[in-house]
C-alpha cells in the first residue's frame, strides 16, 4: 500500500507507545520523518513504514 498524497494536508494522530500522549501532525510530515520525539515524555517514536501505514489507515477526522 502506498501512502496517499491526498492526505498530505490532513491532520494525523500519533500516539506515544510509552506515555500514550496523542500528538497531531500533518500527513506530509509523517510520510517524510524517520522518527518523532514525544512532547510528553521525550521518547523517540520510530516511524517505520508499517507504523506510518497504520497511522494513515486509522486517520480520524478531527472535530
Amino acid at each position: 500500500m502506498i501512502l496517499s498524497r491526498d492526505r498530505d494536508d490532513d491532520d494525523m494522530i500519533v500516539q506515544c507507545p510509552n506515555c500514550k500522549r496523542m500528538m497531531i501532525r500533518k500527513g506530509r510530515l509523517i510520510k517524510s520523518a524517520k522518527s518523532l520525539t514525544c512532547e510528553g515524555c521525550g521518547n523517540e517514536i520510530r516511524l517505520t513504514y508499517s507504523y506510518k501505514m497504520a497511522i494513515f489507515e486509522n486517520r480520524r477526522p478531527l472535530s
